[in-house]
């Protein structure tokens, strides 16, 4: 019998074997979940279901040419049991845990707690000079005389005086909020980037990747719902959050004062908008996921076309 057809037929057959076992747990288990009332069978369950098999047998086929790879390299089957253990050691465990801590070694960011402090220090300094700006709207205004609040119309002069100035400095803070967010995010999507690619030399790894955006808990998901988050936010500040102000200012020396006010036309907390996350498409998940998927397929045909050249090669001696 021709060696490329004794190793096609080795891989064929064992690996049909391990096939069939993973198809019949599967399907006593599609049984009983819908005798549990899961809705299998509805919008893209299904879809999602069947792609994660198909992943799962590209996996499978993956790891056992993995197998006859070592077991064509070696002649005893103790070396090739030592060497797969290895292999398992540093392909499963090793690549996706020092992933991580490699690529903060190489691309090393500020934590959320510098984040948070630059933020409040951006905050205190608007604050400073915008109270400084204020007192002298207060003095023009007449709205506090000899440490006695004054009547309503000094209150509307004051509140004519103050929307310029309030603007301007709750503008200028936003944008130095909004640039300090938009940089902390860029520098860790940089490094969860190369931490991502790293893993990726390991197939358990880029299966992971696969299977949690299939699931809608991978990568792909927690960026959504961040920008999603983010629209939401924002739409809160547009009709609550920026509906109501409160300025902070120092009479004389040391008598610091603050007054606010919820402005006309702000929405009642019973009126506010839910949060509705909205999951990516089943489409748009294949599409990002291609290169994931098309890690597997390279490292199965490596591992088999490893086999059969080390086959063709082996000393049956």
């Amino acid at each position: 019998v021709p060696r490329h057809q004794v190793i096609l037929g080795k891989f064929i057959g064992g690996y049909l074997t391990i096939l069939a076992a993973l198809l019949i747990s599967v399907l006593i288990g599609m049984v009983i979940v819908s005798f549990l009332s899961f809705p299998l069978f509805s919008g893209e369950v299904l879809s999602r279901l069947l792609l994660i098999l198909l992943v799962s047998f590209l996996y499978l086929a993956l790891m056992f040419t993995l197998g006859l790879f070592i077991s064509s390299r070696c002649h005893s089957s103790l070396s090739a049991f030592t060497i797969l253990l290895l292999i398992w050691v540093v392909l499963i465990l090793a690549f996706p845990s020092l992933s991580g801590i490699v690529a903060r070694i190489v691309y090393p960011v500020k934590s959320e707690q510098v984040l948070n402090q630059e933020k409040a220090e951006v905050r205190s300094n608007i604050l400073r000079e915008k109270g400084n700006e204020l007192s002298e709207a207060i003095e023009r205004a007449g709205l506090f005389r000899e440490g006695v609040w004054t009547g309503s119309e000094e209150w509307q002069e004051y509140e004519k005086l103050r929307k310029p100035i309030a603007g301007k400095y709750e503008k200028r803070q936003a944008e130095l909020i909004r640039q300090l967010e938009a940089d902390y995010q860029r520098e860790h999507s940089t490094q969860d980037r190369i931490a991502v690619n790293i893993s990726r030399l390991s197939p358990a790894s880029t299966l992971t990747y696969i299977m949690g955006d299939l699931c809608h808990t991978g990568l792909q998901e927690r960026e959504s719902f961040y920008q999603q988050a983010k629209v939401y936010y924002q739409r809160l500040d547009d009709i609550y959050y920026s509906k109501e102000w409160v300025d902070t200012f120092t009479v004389g020396k040391s008598r610091t004062y603050s007054i606010g006010k919820n402005a006309e036309g702000r929405a009642e907390r019973k009126d506010l908008p839910f949060f509705t996350y909205k999951s990516r498409g089943l489409g748009e998940v294949l599409g990002r996921s291609i290169i994931d998927i098309g890690v597997l397929v390279l490292y199965t045909l490596i591992f088999f076309l490893g086999a059969y050249f080390s086959f063709l090669r082996y000393d049956v001696r």
